[in-house]
């Protein structure tokens, strides 16, 4: 792959974005990186995946009346930080947008509690502008946990508190997810995603057409998926 430098090496750019020289011996790249990929559960950034999964396994763990909500603790690794949390990429309070909403840890967590998801709906301009996200998210504080950047990227820490308005609080914590290298999709999973966002799009004959050819990507041609994949629009 060939392209102009600065999208790496300038400012913004790759090199900038992750804080040091980006130097890769090509010779000695091998196809493994595919095992150590994460996969997207949420329809958020990569680095917020974790402390959306844990504000929702807090939540089916502590079912919390969200208008008895007093404040919200979330800690990460740094580059979830850094990325959708108030770090390097400044703050993530004012959205109003999808590309805000998608890169903000307190819409995402807010959203998670609220919602009990984050999927397409959850980032519609008519849900972020809703009045009790858009005011459960100013309740969140996000801050850099050393412990979890210290571990980072072998697990994908996050801790979230939430504290009532009685004063009670509630705590969960994670290591991975689903989608996480540690615990890769399988098809189960792959099917339940794709049947989330086929919804509305597709029919369950014409979706479980497309799931067929996906799982026999390695013995058909991919001309006979464009074909079941043209059907759609008939």
């Amino acid at each position: 792959m060939t392209g102009p430098e600065y999208v790496i090496e300038g400012t913004y750019g790759l090199a900038h974005a992750v804080g040091k020289s980006i130097q890769i011996d090509w010779s000695s790249v091998k196809l493994d990186c595919f095992d150590r990929l994460v996969l997207k559960t949420y329809n958020t950034a990569i680095p917020a995946q974790s402390a959306v999964f844990c504000a929702l396994e807090l939540r089916k763990a502590h079912p919390i009346d969200p208008a008895k909500i007093a404040s919200i603790e979330a800690e990460v690794f740094q580059i979830a930080y850094d990325f959708t949390g108030g770090g390097r990429f400044g703050p993530k309070k004012n959205v109003h947008t999808k590309e805000d909403a998608d890169h903000s840890l307190p819409y995402l967590i807010a959203v998670a509690l609220l919602d009990g998801d984050v999927q397409t709906a959850q980032l519609e301009s008519s849900r972020i502008a809703k009045r009790d996200v858009q005011d459960l998210l100013q309740k969140v504080t996000v801050r850099p946990n050393d412990g979890f950047t210290g571990r980072y990227p072998a697990e994908l820490s996050s801790r979230v508190a939430v504290r009532l308005t009685s004063g009670e609080s509630f705590t969960h914590e994670i290591s991975d997810f689903a989608g996480d290298p540690t615990r890769p999709f399988n098809w189960n999973d792959i099917d339940a995603k794709f049947d989330k966002l086929a919804a509305g799009h597709a029919t369950e004959t014409s979706g479980q057409k497309i799931k067929n050819a996906v799982r026999s990507l390695e013995d058909m041609q991919i001309s006979d998926l464009m074909t079941i994949l043209s059907e759609l629009h008939e």
